[in-house]
């Protein structure tokens, strides 16, 4: 089990399996929910002032049944793939190699 403390709090955080990996790759259930997340994750960026980055996303019921995986570059800019390799090298690329900024609004 991973712990960790919170920068301005001397409690330690037990993340749970799922928060791990949500934390890395979220997963929503349909290529529908995509927007709303989105829309609330820029939401949570928006809170605390930070730009919005980049993300790839697993669309399935489960992590067993994995139907695409989503590279959202902004509102308007979204990418499918059918491997994670291919959208976080693809996220990649963007970032890094073309060097469009990391942060996109």
């Amino acid at each position: 089990m991973h712990t960790f403390t919170v920068k301005d709090s001397r409690t330690p955080i037990n993340p749970s399996r799922n928060q791990v990996s949500n934390s890395f790759l979220p997963k929503v259930n349909t290529s529908s929910d995509i927007l709303e997340y989105r829309i609330q994750r820029e939401a949570n960026h928006l809170k605390y002032k930070e730009p919005f980055i980049p993300f790839v996303v697993a669309v399935g019921q489960d992590w067993q049944s994995i139907q695409q995986y989503d590279l959202i570059l902004s509102a308007n800019v979204q990418y499918s793939f059918t491997q994670v390799t291919k959208a976080i090298e693809t996220l990649f690329k963007i970032q890094s190699v073309i060097d469009i900024p990391k942060t996109c609004t």
